[in-house]
């Protein structure tokens, strides 16, 4: 991030300026809309600029799939003991898929300084 000078510091700046957050963008689903706000919300005005909101997108669509994805495992695992060897391979491919909604989460996390990680301050 680059150094601000001493002189633009010391300037008041416009309160319409002050919050200028990234728009919502229309290709969101309502959930996915809810969870881009509730992450935008968390964050100063500035902390995402135009070029993050690719990855703020997918990261809003891969909290859905992840949590589909434990709807079904919940429902799967509500039924009782697996019976056939289809269910059980069935079951073992969501919890890959979980797995992997997970690794790709913390990655973008990561990336777009979101995680703990991000706020750790030594």
């Amino acid at each position: 991030m680059p150094r601000k000078s001493a002189a633009s510091l010391a300037v008041v700046p416009d309160p319409v300026e002050l919050d200028r957050r990234l728009p919502l963008p229309e290709e969101l689903t309502p959930e996915e809309a809810q969870i881009w706000q509730s992450i935008v919300a968390t964050k100063p005005s500035d902390w995402f600029q135009q070029d993050s909101a690719a990855l703020l997108v997918a990261y809003c669509r891969h909290i859905t799939t992840s949590r589909f994805l434990d709807e079904q495992i919940t429902a799967i695992e509500g039924r009782g003991p697996l019976r056939t060897p289809d269910e059980l391979d069935f079951y073992k491919t969501l919890i890959d898929k979980r797995e992997k909604q997970s690794r790709v989460l913390a990655s973008l996390a990561t990336k777009m300084r979101l995680s703990q990680q991000a706020r750790y301050d030594t």
